[in-house]
Protein backbone atom coordinates (compact mmCIF):
# COMPACT_ATOMS: atom_id res chain seq x y z
CA UNK A 1 0.00 0.00 0.00
CA UNK A 2 3.13 2.17 0.72
CA UNK A 3 4.70 1.66 -2.52
CA UNK A 4 1.47 2.18 -4.65
CA UNK A 5 0.87 5.70 -2.30
CA UNK A 6 4.37 6.49 -3.84
CA UNK A 7 4.00 5.58 -6.86
CA UNK A 8 0.74 8.08 -6.93
CA UNK A 9 2.47 10.75 -5.54
CA UNK A 10 5.33 10.81 -7.76
CA UNK A 11 2.62 10.97 -10.96
CA UNK A 12 0.54 13.97 -9.52
CA UNK A 13 3.95 15.50 -8.28
CA UNK A 14 6.04 14.15 -10.33
CA UNK A 15 9.91 13.13 -9.42
CA UNK A 16 11.76 16.47 -9.02
CA UNK A 17 12.85 16.53 -12.75
CA UNK A 18 10.38 18.44 -13.90
CA UNK A 19 11.49 22.13 -15.43
CA UNK A 20 7.57 23.57 -15.11
CA UNK A 21 5.02 23.04 -12.73
CA UNK A 22 2.51 22.31 -15.61
CA UNK A 23 1.84 18.81 -15.82
CA UNK A 24 2.92 17.44 -19.48
CA UNK A 25 0.64 15.81 -22.06
CA UNK A 26 -2.27 17.45 -24.28
CA UNK A 27 -4.55 17.59 -21.25
CA UNK A 28 -5.43 21.23 -22.39
CA UNK A 29 -6.53 20.23 -25.58
CA UNK A 30 -8.61 17.42 -24.03
CA UNK A 31 -9.91 20.96 -22.07
CA UNK A 32 -10.64 22.69 -25.69
CA UNK A 33 -12.36 20.09 -27.12
CA UNK A 34 -14.43 19.23 -24.04
CA UNK A 35 -15.55 23.13 -23.99
CA UNK A 36 -16.87 22.83 -28.04
CA UNK A 37 -18.20 19.75 -28.04
CA UNK A 38 -20.51 20.79 -25.09
CA UNK A 39 -21.34 23.84 -26.58
CA UNK A 40 -22.15 21.76 -29.60
CA UNK A 41 -24.51 19.30 -28.15
CA UNK A 42 -26.23 22.17 -26.31
CA UNK A 43 -26.55 24.25 -29.37
CA UNK A 44 -26.89 23.24 -32.22
CA UNK A 45 -27.32 19.14 -31.93
CA UNK A 46 -30.79 19.19 -30.12
CA UNK A 47 -34.35 19.07 -30.21
CA UNK A 48 -36.00 22.48 -31.09
CA UNK A 49 -36.26 24.51 -28.64
CA UNK A 50 -40.21 24.57 -27.96
CA UNK A 51 -40.72 28.68 -26.49
CA UNK A 52 -44.76 28.71 -26.97
CA UNK A 53 -46.07 28.37 -23.13
CA UNK A 54 -49.44 27.46 -25.12
CA UNK A 55 -48.12 24.35 -26.23
CA UNK A 56 -47.23 22.88 -22.81
CA UNK A 57 -50.33 24.65 -21.19
CA UNK A 58 -52.30 22.26 -24.12
CA UNK A 59 -50.76 19.52 -22.91
CA UNK A 60 -48.09 16.10 -22.99
CA UNK A 61 -49.99 15.33 -26.78
CA UNK A 62 -49.52 19.01 -28.13
CA UNK A 63 -45.91 19.08 -26.87
CA UNK A 64 -44.81 16.25 -29.02
CA UNK A 65 -46.96 17.16 -31.62
CA UNK A 66 -43.73 19.98 -31.70
CA UNK A 67 -41.09 17.56 -31.50
CA UNK A 68 -38.12 16.76 -33.93
CA UNK A 69 -35.08 16.68 -34.73
CA UNK A 70 -34.52 12.96 -33.76
CA UNK A 71 -30.98 12.98 -35.79
CA UNK A 72 -29.36 15.92 -34.28
CA UNK A 73 -30.33 14.96 -31.09
CA UNK A 74 -28.73 11.81 -31.37
CA UNK A 75 -25.44 13.37 -32.19
CA UNK A 76 -26.04 15.76 -29.33
CA UNK A 77 -26.27 12.96 -26.90
CA UNK A 78 -22.56 11.47 -28.91
CA UNK A 79 -21.42 14.86 -28.32
CA UNK A 80 -22.18 15.05 -24.92
CA UNK A 81 -20.47 11.56 -24.11
CA UNK A 82 -17.11 12.97 -26.19
CA UNK A 83 -17.21 16.00 -23.83
CA UNK A 84 -17.57 14.22 -21.15
CA UNK A 85 -14.90 11.58 -22.06
CA UNK A 86 -12.35 14.54 -22.86
CA UNK A 87 -13.05 15.75 -19.47
CA UNK A 88 -11.61 13.41 -17.76
CA UNK A 89 -8.28 13.71 -19.74
CA UNK A 90 -8.54 17.26 -19.11
CA UNK A 91 -8.81 16.66 -15.49
CA UNK A 92 -6.07 14.50 -14.99
CA UNK A 93 -3.61 16.59 -16.13
CA UNK A 94 -5.21 19.61 -14.84
CA UNK A 95 -5.21 17.95 -11.33
CA UNK A 96 -1.34 17.24 -11.58
CA UNK A 97 -0.76 20.83 -12.32
CA UNK A 98 -2.63 22.19 -9.80
CA UNK A 99 -0.85 19.35 -7.10
CA UNK A 100 2.54 20.71 -8.37
CA UNK A 101 1.60 24.44 -8.44
CA UNK A 102 0.38 24.10 -4.67
CA UNK A 103 2.30 20.87 -2.97
CA UNK A 104 0.85 22.58 0.09
CA UNK A 105 -2.87 22.89 -0.59
CA UNK A 106 -3.76 18.98 -0.62
CA UNK A 107 -7.31 19.74 0.42
CA UNK A 108 -8.40 22.21 -1.99
CA UNK A 109 -6.69 19.96 -5.24
CA UNK A 110 -8.63 16.71 -3.75
CA UNK A 111 -11.92 18.60 -3.86
CA UNK A 112 -10.73 20.12 -7.36
CA UNK A 113 -10.48 16.69 -8.44
CA UNK A 114 -13.88 14.89 -6.52
CA UNK A 115 -15.53 18.11 -8.04
CA UNK A 116 -14.61 17.18 -11.80
CA UNK A 117 -14.93 13.46 -11.51
CA UNK A 118 -18.36 14.30 -10.18
CA UNK A 119 -19.10 16.50 -13.25
CA UNK A 120 -17.76 13.24 -15.42
CA UNK A 121 -20.66 11.41 -13.72
CA UNK A 122 -23.28 13.74 -13.86
CA UNK A 123 -22.64 14.69 -17.38
CA UNK A 124 -22.87 11.31 -18.67
CA UNK A 125 -26.03 11.15 -16.31
CA UNK A 126 -27.52 14.13 -18.44
CA UNK A 127 -26.64 12.83 -22.10
CA UNK A 128 -28.07 9.13 -20.87
CA UNK A 129 -31.60 10.95 -20.48
CA UNK A 130 -30.66 13.00 -24.04
CA UNK A 131 -29.92 9.87 -25.84
CA UNK A 132 -33.43 8.10 -24.25
CA UNK A 133 -35.01 11.35 -25.70
CA UNK A 134 -33.44 10.71 -29.10
CA UNK A 135 -34.88 7.20 -29.22
CA UNK A 136 -38.43 8.34 -28.12
CA UNK A 137 -38.37 11.15 -30.98
CA UNK A 138 -40.09 10.10 -34.26
CA UNK A 139 -37.75 8.76 -36.95
CA UNK A 140 -35.92 6.29 -34.48
CA UNK A 141 -36.38 3.04 -34.53
CA UNK A 142 -37.62 2.36 -30.90
CA UNK A 143 -39.88 4.71 -31.69
CA UNK A 144 -42.96 3.26 -30.86
CA UNK A 145 -41.58 1.73 -27.29
CA UNK A 146 -42.43 5.08 -26.04
CA UNK A 147 -46.03 6.46 -25.49
CA UNK A 148 -46.16 10.43 -26.35
CA UNK A 149 -46.06 11.39 -23.21
CA UNK A 150 -42.82 9.31 -22.32
CA UNK A 151 -41.18 11.47 -25.10
CA UNK A 152 -42.82 14.72 -23.63
CA UNK A 153 -41.66 14.48 -20.40
CA UNK A 154 -38.40 13.44 -21.55
CA UNK A 155 -37.83 16.26 -23.48
CA UNK A 156 -38.55 18.39 -20.63
CA UNK A 157 -36.20 16.48 -18.34
CA UNK A 158 -33.21 15.85 -20.50
CA UNK A 159 -33.23 19.43 -21.67
CA UNK A 160 -32.96 21.03 -18.05
CA UNK A 161 -30.24 18.01 -16.90
CA UNK A 162 -27.83 18.21 -20.17
CA UNK A 163 -26.80 22.06 -18.86
CA UNK A 164 -27.41 20.80 -14.73
CA UNK A 165 -25.78 18.06 -15.43
CA UNK A 166 -22.41 20.42 -15.30
CA UNK A 167 -22.89 22.13 -12.01
CA UNK A 168 -20.16 19.93 -10.45
CA UNK A 169 -17.64 21.68 -13.14
CA UNK A 170 -18.64 24.69 -12.14
CA UNK A 171 -17.87 23.93 -8.63
CA UNK A 172 -14.40 22.77 -9.46
CA UNK A 173 -13.94 26.27 -11.57
CA UNK A 174 -14.99 28.20 -8.02
CA UNK A 175 -12.65 26.10 -6.04
CA UNK A 176 -9.89 26.44 -8.40
CA UNK A 177 -10.96 30.10 -8.59
CA UNK A 178 -9.81 30.08 -4.87
CA UNK A 179 -7.02 28.02 -5.18
CA UNK A 180 -5.12 30.63 -7.75
CA UNK A 181 -6.36 33.23 -6.50
CA UNK A 182 -3.15 34.37 -5.02
CA UNK A 183 -1.20 34.39 -8.54
CA UNK A 184 -0.07 37.19 -10.55
CA UNK A 185 -0.73 37.73 -13.86
CA UNK A 186 -2.70 36.18 -15.84
CA UNK A 187 -3.37 33.87 -13.65
CA UNK A 188 -4.65 36.13 -11.30
CA UNK A 189 -7.36 37.68 -13.92
CA UNK A 190 -8.23 33.71 -14.45
CA UNK A 191 -8.72 32.99 -11.12
CA UNK A 192 -11.03 36.23 -10.26
CA UNK A 193 -12.78 34.99 -13.48
CA UNK A 194 -13.55 31.34 -12.24
CA UNK A 195 -14.97 32.98 -8.97
CA UNK A 196 -17.19 34.96 -10.69
CA UNK A 197 -18.50 32.85 -12.64
CA UNK A 198 -19.44 30.15 -10.01
CA UNK A 199 -20.75 32.89 -7.96
CA UNK A 200 -23.17 33.90 -10.85
CA UNK A 201 -24.06 30.04 -11.44
CA UNK A 202 -24.70 29.87 -7.50
CA UNK A 203 -26.35 32.80 -6.79
CA UNK A 204 -29.04 32.16 -10.19
CA UNK A 205 -28.96 28.15 -9.15
CA UNK A 206 -30.34 28.98 -6.03
CA UNK A 207 -32.21 32.11 -5.88
CA UNK A 208 -34.22 32.01 -8.93
CA UNK A 209 -34.07 28.12 -9.82
CA UNK A 210 -31.97 28.37 -13.19
CA UNK A 211 -29.32 25.76 -12.67
CA UNK A 212 -28.82 25.92 -16.93
CA UNK A 213 -26.59 28.60 -16.17
CA UNK A 214 -24.21 25.90 -15.35
CA UNK A 215 -24.27 24.34 -19.13
CA UNK A 216 -23.51 27.59 -20.16
CA UNK A 217 -20.52 28.73 -18.06
CA UNK A 218 -19.20 25.51 -17.64
CA UNK A 219 -17.97 24.71 -21.11
CA UNK A 220 -16.82 28.53 -21.42
CA UNK A 221 -14.54 28.10 -18.16
CA UNK A 222 -13.00 24.78 -20.10
CA UNK A 223 -11.88 26.79 -22.97
CA UNK A 224 -10.81 29.29 -21.13
CA UNK A 225 -8.81 27.22 -18.87
CA UNK A 226 -7.01 25.34 -22.29
CA UNK A 227 -6.27 28.71 -23.71
CA UNK A 228 -4.80 29.77 -20.03
CA UNK A 229 -2.67 27.13 -19.56
CA UNK A 230 -1.60 27.10 -23.54
CA UNK A 231 -0.10 30.46 -22.93
CA UNK A 232 1.61 29.66 -20.14
CA UNK A 233 3.21 26.76 -21.63
CA UNK A 234 4.51 29.04 -24.98
CA UNK A 235 6.21 31.33 -22.29
CA UNK A 236 8.26 28.89 -21.14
Amino acid sequence: MTAFADHLTTYVLGDGTETTSLAPGRWPWAGLGAGLASLASLTVLNAPYIADEAVFEAGPEAVYAELSGQLLTQLGAAAGYLSAALLVAFGIGFVRTLARRHPDDVGAVVAIALALAAGVATTVSAYAMKSVLASGLPGHGDNAFYTHVDTAVTYTIAGQLQYAGWLPVVAAAGLVGVLCRHERGLLRWYALASMFLAGAVAVVTVAFNLPWSSGLVAPLWLLATGVVVLRLRARH
